[in-house]
């Protein structure tokens, strides 16, 4: 995930699915894990002069943790550290998540793209690594997957991306459900499961 396209229309879908998820399972809490990669604002120009975006404003409007402000009946949390290093990353991701025992959580992994296609590259998650994800968590708990269009030919991309996913977390493919918001944002889709 990038911040510059944080609070567009696939956040809005997200979000909504996600504590739609949250009240249907009876979770105590959400866990995001970002994906963060660095962004660059690009500059604004004023009377031909260019001007860099001011703090304040990306803070209010591409600001990722402001999805812990969301109020409902359970607690939001953001893993935001930058993704630039897969390996550390994804032990701190795993230490993170061992951090919140108590009650059935939601686990969103929030990549830019989704699952790691043919060549991976820190746009994606890698198989592996989800499944050890999956295996961390609590009986009961919410793995929800944010993937991303994986072609513009028209092909359908969703039943290949759920076959991989259940397969990366060992499971049959109809353990793995689909959330959408079509109308809204039609180039993505979350992919969840239960963990028993």
């Amino acid at each position: 995930m990038r911040n510059q396209w944080y609070g567009d229309n696939r956040d809005l879908v997200k979000w909504s699915v996600l504590l739609h998820i949250a009240d249907l399972y009876d979770a105590k809490r959400i866990l995001q894990v970002a994906y963060l990669n660095p962004t660059e604002f690009p500059t604004i120009r004023i009377n031909n002069e260019p001007h860099p975006i001011p703090a304040p404003i990306i803070r209010r409007f591409r600001n990722i943790r402001d999805a812990e402000n969301i109020k409902g009946s359970m607690e939001i949390k953001v893993f935001d550290e930058p993704f630039e290093e897969r390996e550390s990353y994804h032990r701190k991701v795993l230490e993170w998540l061992d951090s919140y025992s108590e009650g059935r959580g939601v686990v969103i992994l929030d990549p830019d793209t989704g699952l790691q296609p043919g060549v991976p590259n820190m746009k994606h998650v890698l198989d592996y690594e989800v499944g050890e994800i999956w295996n961390s968590l609590k009986p009961g708990d919410v793995f929800v997957f944010y993937q991303h269009q994986t072609n513009r030919a028209g092909k359908p991309w969703v039943p290949e991306k759920k076959e991989q996913l259940a397969k990366a977390l060992g499971v049959s493919k109809e353990k793995v459900l689909i959330a959408e918001g079509f109308k809204i944002a039609r180039d993505v889709v979350l992919l969840y499961s239960q963990r028993n």
